[in-house]
């Protein structure tokens, strides 16, 4: 065993895979967290593990590799408790398969530089890829996640690419340090092996702690979890409790036919190449075909008391877990229900407030429109009276004209007669002693030519005619007189 330095800080990453033991291991490192602790090992509280009625957990690196944030939040939280120089651990089954799928690995190792890592250390164990197929398969129908038959899946899993895809991303990265081992191989050693790569001592359990079983389901087991699987996928309770409660029950060898094997190993025959060039010596995976009970066999399904005991048990929780679902999601639903309908409510009355204020609108724009059709009315009569008067104003305005128009031709006549007489007076003035009079004959003319213009054009407006024609009168008498004179 290579004793890691105490000086040294390291980031481990037990990235899995899936059946080769991590729950065995990851177990034992919830068990002895103080233990590590003392030998400056860090295994932080589990990050969104999940358990079991037995204590089966998913290890604490179940969202390490969701995604980059939430990977850096993850380190950052793990890294701030700890002493400068502790070092970390993190465990979950599918780490390297979420790892490359969302593409964050790199990121991770560059970061872990970032918090004081002085280098990433990770581990990942293999297995035997045909009985790792069965046993994969055999898990995912206990998780309630698989209805496909084992020879329609095996065909189509695609695990044994991006195992290799990750591996290659791992070792290309200068601070990871990569170790690849074989299960099939480490089986009987796997707690020393694994604290071996830690390079630290390994860590003892309490007396009292049982080690939980994780087994495999039966064949009869098997086509009774596929078929409930095509029910419900929370039928996943009766693999569950089939494994916890009967955890020494010795499953049958149940995998892939010989047709399905070949048409598995030639599609991966590449990368299960690159795979075995990750492994130490002596430990390469065997690709040989394997024989197996398929689920297709003649023989039924046989399950003993304790099997049907366990499957009744499972199936009554279910149905009590479904009936207290069922309240809460019931008294859940009437809450909301109560709530939207007070809402509803609240909306009501201010809907209704609304309501009042538009219907008082509605009533002043009534009055309003009953003002202005009165108001309407009335401007029409006014113009109706407008109208009437202007035509009447018309008529007068062209008789006054017409008058006014007669009157000038009048005038004007006149006005001839007052310039011939206006000559003939003019040749008289030289004989005549009238200029020498206090009252002239030409002031006396000229009076008269302008009382006669008046009386001919402005005087008829005003109704003076006949008098200013009298005056007019007695002046021309008078100026005859002077002349007589």
């Amino acid at each position: 065993m290579s004793k890691r330095k105490k000086s040294e800080r390291i980031l481990y990453l037990h990235a899995g895979a899936v059946k080769t033991g991590t729950t065995a291991i990851q177990n034992v490192l919830e068990n002895c967290r103080e233990q590590l602790k003392s030998q400056h090992l860090i295994y932080p509280l589990s990050y969104g593990a999940t358990s079991s009625q037995s204590g089966l957990i998913s290890g604490n690196g179940t969202t390490l590799f969701n995604d980059e944030e939430t990977t850096i939040e993850v380190l950052q939280s793990a890294v701030k408790p700890t002493g400068r120089r502790d070092s970390i651990l993190f465990s979950n089954e599918n780490m390297l398969y979420r790892a490359v799928k969302n593409n964050c690995f790199a990121s991770a190792a560059h970061f872990a530089q970032k918090f004081g890592f002085d280098s990433v250390k990770v581990l990942f164990i293999l297995r035997d890829p045909i009985v790792h197929a069965a046993s994969v398969w055999n898990q995912n129908v206990a998780n309630g996640i698989q209805t496909k038959s084992i020879d329609d899946w095996i065909q189509s899993a695609d695990y044994i690419r991006i195992f290799s895809r990750g591996l290659c991303l791992m070792r290309s990265l200068s601070n990871v340090q990569l170790e690849v081992r074989n299960y099939s191989h480490i089986r009987d050693d796997l707690f020393s092996t694994f604290f071996s790569w830690l390079g630290i001592e390994p860590c003892e359990p309490s007396s009292h702690y049982t080690f939980p079983g994780n087994r495999s389901l039966t064949r009869s087991e098997l086509l009774l979890q596929q078929q409930l699987n095509n029910i419900d996928p929370s039928y996943a309770i009766v693999a569950r409790e089939l494994c916890e409660t009967l955890p020494d029950v010795r499953p049958e060898r149940v995998g892939p036919s010989v047709e399905a094997q070949k048409i598995f190993l030639e599609k991966n025959e590449e990368y299960l190449d690159l795979l075995n060039s990750f492994l130490p010596e002596g430990e390469s995976l065997d690709l040989s075909l394997q024989q197996f009970i398929t689920l297709d066999d003649d023989a039924g399904a046989q399950l003993d008391q304790q099997q049907l005991r366990s499957v009744a048990n499972s199936l009554r929780s279910r149905e009590v877990n479904v009936q207290r679902s069922s309240q809460i999601w019931l008294r859940k639903s009437v809450n909301e229900k109560t709530e939207h309908v007070a809402q509803l409510e609240k909306q009501i009355g201010l809907l209704e407030a609304e309501v009042v204020k538009l219907r008082a609108a509605e009533n002043k724009l009534k009055t309003d429109v009953d003002n202005i059709r009165a108001n309407a009315d009335k401007v029409r009569i006014d113009a109706d009276k407008i109208r009437t008067d202007a035509d009447k104003f018309r008529t007068e305005s062209s008789n006054t004209i017409q008058t006014l128009t007669s009157d000038l031709n009048v005038a004007r006549k006149e006005l001839k007669t007052i310039k011939e007489d206006s000559v003939y007076f003019s040749g008289m003035v030289g004989r005549s002693t009238i200029f020498r009079k206090p009252l002239s004959f030409v002031g006396l003319y000229v009076v008269y030519i302008g009382f006669i213009a008046v009386s001919k054009i402005a005087i008829p407006v005003f109704g003076l005619k006949s008098k200013l024609q009298r005056i007019a009168q007695k002046v021309k008498e008078r100026i005859l007189c002077a002349v007589e004179i």
